[in-house]
């Protein structure tokens, strides 16, 4: 899931009042991506490394161990065969408790879930490259969610939009090459800098959250010029504005968290088989 989504609904809604309803977007269960195994030399107690994870800030180091918000996987090289010693813990989602599939040379030889806290332990049969890979990322939420696209002047000598600044807390988004953005939030807003005066024709369109469509208000100068309920499809709205900065928001901003799935791994290390003389 895009990180930015979850930050966002993060500093919106508490975790205490964090129920609800599924987003409009559909959420479905990663595919494991095809990893890469590169063998190291390996050691008498291996080191797991983070290699790899889908989307940024879904593997980070905790401790001893690894939180795991998102499809992630770690590595280690394994001189020999062992028991693979595992404390972890997992927040469910949608009933299901985050799962570690753990691959020995690229098949899978255990799968393992976590609730609460507790240890597992996995036969590894023999040396190579051991993956642990966090399979089940979920995260749903219901979001109001405005699009804006397009945006010109008409009536003016210049007929453009200079500039489009999105603050990075906005968890807004502007794309130069389609032309279109988004906005979720009341404050901070959305920037249009047009050109010139003139009218300004820009396309809208809405994702219903709790029941109802992103109210977009549009302000220059700290007064609100017009205001635009939103549908599911585009539709192209024109009024009058001056040469002043446009700023975009959402005036009836909602986010509500339904589930955020996740993997706490708190220790890891294997145990060898010692060899016979």
């Amino acid at each position: 899931m895009n990180h930015w989504a979850r930050g966002f609904l993060w500093t919106l809604v508490p975790a205490a009042t964090a129920v609800a309803t599924l987003m409009s977007a559909t959420v479905t269960e990663p595919v494991v991506p095809r990893l890469g195994l590169k063998s190291r030399p390996c050691q008498p107690s291996p080191q797991f490394r983070p290699s790899g994870q889908q989307d940024s800030g879904g593997l980070v180091r905790e401790g001893e161990g690894y939180r795991m918000t998102g499809l992630s996987w770690l590595q280690a090289d394994l001189c020999g065969p062992g028991t693979l010693v595992i404390t972890a813990d997992g927040e469910a989602g949608a009933g299901e408790q985050p799962r570690l599939d753990i691959a020995l040379n690229g098949k899978v030889i255990a799968s393992e879930s976590f609730g609460k806290r507790r240890t597992a332990e996995v036969s590894v049969p023999d040396a190579g490259v051991l993956t642990l890979t966090f399979v089940n990322d979920l995260f749903l939420a219901d979001v109001r969610l405005a699009t804006f696209a397009q945006p010109y002047l008409l009536g003016s000598k210049c007929n453009q939009i200079t500039d489009v600044v999105v603050p990075p807390e906005s968890a807004a988004g502007w794309d130069k090459f389609s032309r279109s953005g988004t906005v979720l939030r009341r404050s901070p807003p959305v920037t249009l800098v047009p050109c010139g005066a003139g009218q300004l024709s820009i396309a809208l369109k809405g994702q219903a959250a709790g029941g109802e469509y992103p109210l977009v208000v549009f302000r220059q100068n700290g007064e609100v010029i017009q205001n635009a309920r939103t549908g599911e499809g585009f539709e192209r709205i024109k009024f009058a504005v001056t040469a002043h900065p446009i700023e975009i928001a959402v005036g009836n901003p909602y986010a509500v968290l339904r589930f955020d799935r996740n993997l706490n791994i708190r220790q890891l290390k294997l145990r060898p088989i010692p060899i016979e003389d």
